[in-house]
């Protein structure tokens, strides 16, 4: 009960301060717990460390806002995430987003590094081993549209990927995301829910779900390069 009170306590407080200079050293001092103990237990149920989730939910919020706020300038967004060059801005999202802020200006937005929520204490395995992640807005967005279809997706053979290395995983998500984005209507919202799943929420235009149910219910080979080496995984 004290790792589930600890983790609520650090993830309100990463999201209360993303924009803030904040360290794992400063959380951990915030919530009353030590450097290492915060690391050890944030790494053991969300496999990312502190500081690699602060980055992912900065430049996902980053990305939010060079898509929809196209009149903001590149270094203004940077600023407010903590950046004060817009080149290590530049290296930190394309490390996440593999491409650069200028090039992302074009791109529609995804969910795609959604906040993540302390795990539940109780159920079965599939329930205990997911991504556990903020899907309100999602949950909000389904409410407001009351004749919609959802388009569900994720990828198989993930762990076989990750064996290879984390930067593979992420390359094979990037390129599912962006499937999922060029096959989705200009009104349909593309959600990540889980570690390798993902949900398009149509408009309530059934054109929309009869386009998009070829490609759902097919396997779609997804080529992508990680150093020079090519690599294939298959969206289900």
């Amino acid at each position: 009960m004290q790792h589930i009170e600890l983790l609520v306590t650090v993830l309100e407080y990463i999201e209360m301060h993303l924009c803030d200079d904040i360290k794992t050293d400063t959380i951990a001092s915030a919530c009353f717990c030590s450097k290492s103990a915060l690391e050890k237990l944030f790494r053991s149920v969300y496999h990312i460390s502190v500081h690699g989730y602060i980055v992912r939910r900065r430049m996902m919020l980053a990305a939010k806002k060079l898509s929809m706020q196209p009149q903001r300038s590149i270094l203004d967004i940077a600023i407010e995430y903590g950046y004060s060059t817009h080149e290590s801005f530049a290296r930190a999202f394309e490390q996440v987003w593999n491409c650069k802020p200028s090039a992302f200006r074009n791109t529609k937005f995804t969910e795609l590094f959604p906040r993540f929520i302390v795990p539940p204490t109780k159920g079965d395995y599939y329930m205990m081993k997911r991504s556990h992640i903020d899907l309100g807005e999602l949950y909000d967005l389904f409410q407001e549209r009351t004749d919609c279809f959802f388009v569900l997706c994720d990828i198989k053979d993930m762990i076989t990927i990750n064996d290879i290395s984390r930067k593979a995983g992420d390359l094979a998500i990037l390129e599912q995301m962006r499937r999922m984005t060029a096959a989705s209507g200009k009104e349909d919202l593309v959600f990540r829910i889980g570690g390798d799943e993902f949900c398009i929420l149509t408009a309530a235009t059934p054109p929309t779900q009869n386009r998009l149910r070829r490609p759902s219910e097919t396997r779609m080979a997804i080529p992508f390069l990680m150093k020079s080496r090519r690599f294939l995984s298959i969206c289900m």
